[in-house]
């Protein structure tokens, strides 16, 4: 992070491995975006202002869903987007899946020629490994849906 502050001082901002090297009249806004819970210096956050997005509600989820899967079955999209939620709620899950792995993991449905929408409704939840990227929260994950506890 100090190297972000140099170039907040300074003005300047290089790439060497670009060979991209720039000067600013004025003093370089950055951005950075983060889903994990990171310890940041006291200096680099005394120049910081922070930013909450909250995570999408179910509605705001579907118009995400649809940008990407513009020609998406409805009875699929509502079924994986209630079950992506309910697994969101599962107790004791450290990571939990964000909008990138619902994304991911609606691919790898429509991938599958054997899979119906119906499964999620009855709680069968195929492919957990590409909602969850930790073992025991996949281990978990799995457990729950083998005791059919997400229903």
């Amino acid at each position: 992070m100090h190297d972000l502050l140099t170039v907040r001082a300074l003005f300047f901002l290089s790439r060497s491995w670009t060979s991209f090297y720039t000067n600013s009249k004025t003093r370089p806004v950055i951005i950075i975006t983060s889903n994990a819970k990171k310890d940041l210096s006291d200096p680099f956050l005394g120049r910081c202002n922070f930013h909450h997005i909250a995570f999408p509600d179910s509605d705001m989820m579907r118009r995400i869903i649809r940008v990407h899967f513009p020609e998406l079955d409805n009875d699929l999209m509502d079924k994986s987007i209630s079950a992506f939620y309910r697994v969101r709620q599962l107790d004791g899950i450290e990571k939990k899946p964000a909008t990138r792995e619902l994304i991911n993991w609606i691919r790898a449905l429509t991938a599958d020629p054997d899979f119906k929408p119906k499964q999620l409704a009855k709680g069968d939840l195929p492919y957990l490994g590409v909602l969850f990227k930790k073992s025991p929260d996949y281990a978990r994950a799995q457990a729950a849906v083998n005791g059919r506890r997400l229903n």
